[in-house]
């Protein structure tokens, strides 16, 4: 196991989390912050592209790849990624309609081969849009 990969791969996953977020979350009658919520707590699985909205373009789909190589370079090293997000907060700051702001901080730990780091997660809002029922997340952390 060497150190240096494994301290790549989470800054790759810093990166990928922080400037390039981009999916949504996916339960009925949940709040919007929840749905976020929700996203963060499935970010690695295999149905991420489920959590898209249909606005969200190329920057949506470059996110879900760099989340999809970081997965992958994981297992390539005989690993998986796991995220606990239990000192993160998503609150709700704006709901009109179908489109909502959430607002989203705090400390995320991520664990790579028995490694594990704790991230500050930039404070920021990220729009959510209602989509057949469902809050989606739609734009990038703002």
């Amino acid at each position: 196991m060497k150190f240096p990969k494994i301290a790549f791969l989470m800054a790759v996953m810093v990166m990928v989390l922080s400037l390039f977020l981009v999916g949504c979350g996916s339960s009925f009658g949940q709040s919007p912050a929840d749905s976020l919520k929700e996203l963060f707590q499935n970010l690695f699985a295999d149905n991420i592209v489920d959590y898209i909205c249909k606005d969200a373009g190329p920057e949506g789909l470059a996110a879900l790849g760099g989340l999809a190589d970081a997965k992958e370079n994981a297992k390539n090293l005989g690993g998986k990624i796991e995220l606990n997000i239990d000192k993160m907060k998503f609150e709700t700051v704006k709901e009109d309609g179908n489109n909502a702001s959430v607002k989203v901080w705090g400390v995320m730990k991520i664990t790579l081969l028995g490694q594990s780091q704790d991230l500050e997660f930039p404070e920021g809002t990220i729009p959510m849009v209602k989509e057949d029922g469902k809050w989606k997340m739609c734009g990038p952390l703002k």
